[in-house]
């Protein structure tokens, strides 16, 4: 379990720095308990590392995985939750939801339009963008919708 954790971890990092494809076949292969190979394509990379947990696991490993994979981001965009409020500049405050935003992009893999339930989520970020400012909150609500989608 601890291993699965701290390749869960090592995936977060790689993810960064774009080279986590390797990593990622490499540690979380699409075993045939997990998921049949029609359905491979319809699950994000953070679906299928959960699901890949619950079938190593069982629900100890979805939990173990959603807080391997969520802690950086939501300390990352709760930080940003307490500084928004803090700051004088809008154009400042812009730029820190456009972050947000592209992170939660990219953390999510939404722009992987091979799955209908992206869009969804795409609708989601922009309508967050432009009238919601807790970005933490909404960090909660994708990782809930992930966790959703794959039971």
């Amino acid at each position: 379990m601890l291993h699965f954790i701290y390749d869960v971890f090592v995936y977060n990092v790689l993810k960064l720095s774009l080279h986590d494809q390797g990593y990622f076949e490499k540690h979380f292969p699409l075993g045939d308990e997990a998921f049949k190979i029609k359905d491979a394509e319809k699950y994000t990379k953070y679906s299928r590392i959960v699901k890949y947990g619950v079938s190593q696991f069982g629900y100890l490993g979805a939990i173990s995985a959603n807080i391997a994979l969520s802690i950086v981001g939501m300390i990352l965009l709760f930080g940003i939750d307490l500084v928004t409020p803090k700051i004088q500049s809008y154009g400042l405050e812009l730029i820190l939801s456009i972050f947000s935003f592209i992170f939660c992009i990219y953390k999510f893999d939404i722009l992987f339009f091979k799955d209908r339930r992206n869009y969804v989520k795409f609708l989601f970020l922009t309508y967050n963008l432009l009238l919601f400012p807790y970005w933490s909150l909404v960090y909660l609500f994708l990782i809930i919708f992930e966790n959703i989608t794959i039971v």
